[in-house]
């Protein structure tokens, strides 16, 4: 086996892996703790699957969207804590409104930049 035709395979491998792992949904843990999924991006929309800490702070939630958000001047974070809940797709029926169990909003171009925590009365 030539070294040139090793060198040519072992690209082709990593080119190859490249591409598969855009298939996969980006995900891990942040430093809070807290393990997330991105279930499904639309337009500055994020939508993510949280394993929740026992906690109610907005802090792993913010830690979650700068890790998601990947320095874009805009971007909206949608949570939920239920894999089956998280919406594939836009607009979200009402149940799936009602799941939610935090956003996270940022507009660079306004200073915006901000985590609502949800409950059955809404997000505050």
């Amino acid at each position: 086996m030539s070294y040139r035709w090793c060198k040519c395979t072992n690209t082709l491998w990593a080119l190859v892996f490249l591409l598969l792992s855009g298939c996969f949904n980006e995900g891990g843990t942040v430093r809070s703790g807290m393990a997330y999924e991105v279930m499904k991006e639309q337009g500055v929309f994020k939508l993510v699957y949280v394993v929740p800490l026992s906690t109610k702070s907005k802090i792993p939630y913010r830690e979650v969207a700068n890790k998601v958000r990947a320095g874009e001047r805009i971007c909206i974070a949608l949570f939920w804590d239920e894999k089956e809940n998280v919406p594939l797709s836009m607009p979200m029926t009402d149940m799936q409104v009602a799941t939610k169990v935090a956003h996270y909003n940022l507009n660079k171009n306004t200073g915006l930049d901000r985590v609502r925590i949800c409950s059955s009365e809404g997000c505050s």
